[in-house]
């Protein structure tokens, strides 16, 4: 690791993905997309991690790739930066308000700009059928944004998909070559985008991944989600993020004295972060936290005379699933 400094501050450069300063407040994703890389490249190349059958597949009737199913995440890497890309990078839901250019929604979820640069496509009432690239996303008032304005106002109950597998640069009456391509997102949220052009010449750094047809209205007339020569991204055996969170209480704690308590959890592909909390009155100190399925700790009373210590524990890391 190195770090520069730049007009903005300094930046830390791990392996040649540079973390800017804007990114600061966003470290736990940063590492763990560093801490995926290295387990990925060691999981492929030592087979533990297989190509799945089935790639990520082209959908005729929205003309994007559909969202790969729960826990089976599109994975891969495009010079040497890594994805991960799980159904929840898209959503269908419905307004409660809206104008031109926002869309508030309160069913919707994520963090500031969570849904920057994914696509909405409107399903319903005057602006059915249109399309805009989202360029900023309010976690706090559910508000998506774009620049271009609607032909009408957002109307409570209008339908849409908020997306990041829309395909950009689709062109009508033609045969387009789709390709996966890194972007400023991905080395730190792991996404990527999707793009075609009629050439079928990559463009530099993408990798290619399917053909889609199109007739002169735009509909598609065929599709090859597993072209020869295309890159294959969808793997099996590893899974999803999991967050698993463990309660209970120790009872009859002594008075200044401790107990040592062991739980065991889901096994997981590797850790990522976890927190604990003890009741008031007690402290705790985390003996064994590397295991894969277990967690040990050791909880101490601070009062002076006997009692029962409730506690919550919440592990974080990547699921292991095996083939079928």
């Amino acid at each position: 690791m190195s770090t520069s400094a730049t007009g903005l501050g300094t930046e830390y450069n791990m392996g040649g993905i540079i973390m800017p300063p804007a990114y600061w407040d966003n470290l736990n994703a940063s590492l763990d997309t560093g801490i995926l890389g290295v387990f990925a490249e060691l999981l492929l190349a030592k087979g533990l991690v297989t190509r799945s059958s089935n790639p990520l597949v082209i959908n005729e009737t929205t003309n994007r790739f559909d969202p790969p199913p729960a826990n089976e995440p599109a994975f891969g890497s495009i010079g040497r930066m890594f994805f991960y890309m799980e159904d929840s990078r898209e959503v269908s839901s419905s307004a409660d308000s809206g104008t031109t250019t926002t869309l508030d929604d309160s069913a919707l979820s994520g963090a500031d700009d969570y849904w920057k640069t994914a696509w909405i496509e409107f399903t319903s009432g005057t602006n059915d059928g249109q399309f805009r690239q989202v360029t900023s996303y309010g976690g706090t008032n559910s508000r998506l944004a774009w620049d271009t304005a609607l032909p009408a106002t957002v109307a409570n109950g209008d339908t849409y998909t908020v997306t990041f597998y829309y395909i950009s640069g689709l062109t009508n009456s033609s045969l387009n070559y789709v390709y996966g391509e890194t972007f400023s997102r991905t080395p730190y949220e792991r996404v990527i985008i999707f793009t075609a052009n009629t050439t079928g010449v990559a463009p530099a750094g993408a990798i290619y991944l399917a053909t889609i047809t199109l007739d002169g209205s735009g509909a598609a007339t065929a599709s090859d989600s597993d072209p020869a020569g295309s890159d294959r991204v969808l793997y099996t055996d590893i899974g999803g993020h999991h967050t698993e969170t463990l309660t209970g209480t120790v009872l009859a704690v002594p008075g200044a004295g401790s107990v040592e308590v062991t739980r065991s959890h889901t096994s997981l592909l590797y850790r990522g972060g976890m927190t604990l909390t003890v009741a008031a009155g007690f402290t705790y100190t985390v003996d064994q936290y590397w295991k894969a399925d277990e967690v040990v700790f050791t909880v101490t009373n601070s009062g002076s005379y006997a009692a029962d210590c409730a506690y919550t524990l919440t592990v974080n890391g990547r699921q292991q699933t095996y083939p079928a």
